[in-house]
């Protein structure tokens, strides 16, 4: 378990009595801030995403290299053994 720690910051007056109105709704509601603004904020902000968009990159990487895996085992069984593909000017014409 982690110890409750605080942290003093200082913020303009609108910003403090808007973090007052929430806590309240938070107590009121049965939460703490911390899962109120979690749950309220958007994730980018309620969040350190640095680390999702690493894993995020990751995922989609390894879907890429899966995905032309697949197109080329695809590609390697479908095309007869041997077969050449003459893309040449001259062939379009015959």
């Amino acid at each position: 378990m982690v110890a409750n720690t605080k942290t003093t910051i200082e913020v303009d007056t609108a910003v403090a009595e808007i973090l007052r109105r929430a806590d309240a709704h938070a107590r009121a509601t049965g939460e703490t801030l911390e899962a109120y603004l979690g749950r309220a904020l958007p994730r980018d902000v309620a969040k350190d995403t640095s680390q999702d968009d690493n894993a995020k990159f990751e995922r989609q990487w390894e879907a890429w290299d899966r995905f032309v895996h697949e197109m080329s085992a695809l590609v390697a069984a479908s095309v007869p053994s041997g077969h050449v593909v003459d893309d040449s000017r001259d062939s379009m014409y015959n």
